[in-house]
């Protein structure tokens, strides 16, 4: 244990490089579908035509990219926060009726609950918003109000 906490700044900046440059990695693999931008070769005097390829497969607005990443850090979020919240039991195990280490697993969990309250009740209130928004959007005629409806 005293092992990651002496080396956290290493194994976080590691992780999160790691995190950083995989989707790189992927996105560096060519082929015919890759997303490479050809010139057209016609020449002369005439204008190039660039396409650029959409790379995230069934997104194609904002709203759902936004669907999608919250989605993602629900989907870590959630396995993140039973980590803690076994983490803060071993707390109390380890304190073994020691009052300071007692106090100190009893405000671990503390904030664990309150953490998981706060990711919880944010995606709670998202859920609200968007719910109200395409509620208000639907029959109102303002553009792209409406295009939010989860699927």
């Amino acid at each position: 244990m005293k092992f990651f906490v002496k080396h956290s700044t290493f194994i976080g900046l590691f992780f999160g490089i790691f995190f950083l440059i995989t989707p790189l990695l992927v996105q560096a693999q060519g082929g015919a579908g890759s997303n490479t931008i050809y010139p057209n070769p016609g020449g002369g005097g005439g204008t190039n035509s660039i396409t650029l390829l959409n790379t995230l497969d069934g997104i194609s607005s904002i709203c759902q990219l936004l669907q999608k990443l919250l989605g993602v850090l629900l989907a870590f979020g959630v396995p993140i926060a039973v980590l803690f919240l076994v983490y803060a039991g071993f707390l109390f195990v380890k304190a073994r009726g020691n009052p300071k280490e007692l106090i100190r697993a009893r405000t671990n969990f503390k904030y664990v609950i309150l953490g998981i309250m706060l990711f919880l009740g944010a995606w709670m209130l998202g859920q609200i918003v968007a719910s109200t928004v395409n509620t208000l959007g639907a029959g109102s005629g303002a553009p792209g109000v409406g295009s939010c409806r989860s699927s």
